[in-house]
């Protein structure tokens, strides 16, 4: 059938009163948040003192693809992005594998690389990394570089729940060089 466009005219919107929402009855009940709200970040940690975000690769969709070989050719391995002022600070080089960690704990392993157009409290991290060729003993290798490793539920318990996903950008995080 035809798509319709603007049904909500007719139809109103999938909530109890058909109705936008503003408040919501629901997440009211899930002891959520009803209204949207703002949420400042966690405090500045001297010991994570780099706000972490990711991209998607143009070369791959999410996790498929690193077995084409024209496209692994290309983009070989993640990659972590830093502005050269901030690798330079952290003794860090250009090609180096680096440590990716967060405060709770959980490290991700990707190759370091410039880019002068990032803030210098900006890394970006690529976006759901696994290596097929390591076979599927260890799932493809998906928990040494894949930067949903390091997102999990906020420090008072919410992120997952109501909204059904975790906090992906603004990680605090630190950057270590592998010997």
């Amino acid at each position: 059938s035809p798509h319709r466009y603007r049904k909500y005219l007719t139809d109103g919107f999938p909530t109890h009163t058909g109705k936008v929402e503003l408040y919501s009855a629901q997440l009211a009940t899930m002891n959520a948040d009803p209204l949207p709200m703002y949420r400042p970040m966690a405090a500045d940690n001297p010991a994570f003192p780099l706000r972490l975000t990711t991209a998607k690769s143009k070369h791959y969709m999410f996790s498929h693809g690193r077995q084409i070989s024209p496209l692994r050719n290309v983009h070989p391995e993640p990659l972590v992005r830093v502005h050269p002022e901030t690798a330079s600070r952290l003794g860090l080089k250009e090609g180096q594998n680096v440590r990716v960690e967060t405060p709770n704990g959980r490290v991700i392993y990707q190759t370091l690389k410039l880019d002068t157009y990032l803030s210098p409290t900006v890394v970006v991290a690529d976006l759901s990394w696994r290596y097929p060729e390591k076979g599927e003993a260890t799932l493809g290798g998906v928990f040494e570089s894949n930067y949903n490793v390091l997102t999990s539920i906020d420090d008072d318990g919410r992120g997952q729940g109501e909204a059904g996903s975790f906090n992906i950008n603004g990680l605090p995080c630190r950057l270590c060089g592998i010997k």
